[in-house]
């Protein structure tokens, strides 16, 4: 007789024992390549990230990162429309033009940006995501 942590790690949707947590399927699921070459004048390297196609459409652990990517364009872009505005004769239009757009960039930013108690139920919830490699089948545990 099967135990109930067992029966908690099967898929619902199908029963397959190939399950494992997203997280590592996702960490599994992806390829890292580092190539090095020589030439007669130099040398050169290169490092490569594949994901395959089920891994790539996966669900990402939530953070706060592209909020805060967009906060920091937009920062720079609002120093950068201060410099031209400053420095620049004839150049008020461009430098209203990018300070307009660098406003919009950080606030939207801001408003992206969750709380930390939901980002971190958010996370908490995708911590606890099952796959099926069988059916690709998730679940919450």
């Amino acid at each position: 007789m099967a135990t109930k942590t067992a029966e908690n790690f099967k898929c619902p949707k199908c029963g397959s024992g190939r399950t494992k947590p997203l997280s590592i399927a996702i960490a599994g699921g992806t390829r890292r390549r580092n190539t090095v070459g020589i030439s007669r004048r130099s040398m050169w390297g290169s490092t490569s990230t594949y994901k395959s196609d089920l891994i790539a459409g996966l669900p990402q652990r939530p953070s706060n990162g592209g909020a805060y990517f967009l906060m920091f364009l937009g920062g720079c872009g609002l120093l950068l429309a201060l410099f031209v505005a400053s420095n620049e004769k004839g150049a008020e239009g461009f430098a209203a033009g990018v300070g307009v757009v660098s406003l919009l960039l950080l606030v939207g930013g801001i408003g992206a940006k969750k709380r930390p108690d939901l980002l971190a139920t958010a996370q908490a919830s995708w911590d606890k995501r099952w796959m099926c490699a069988r059916c690709g089948h998730q679940w919450e545990t």
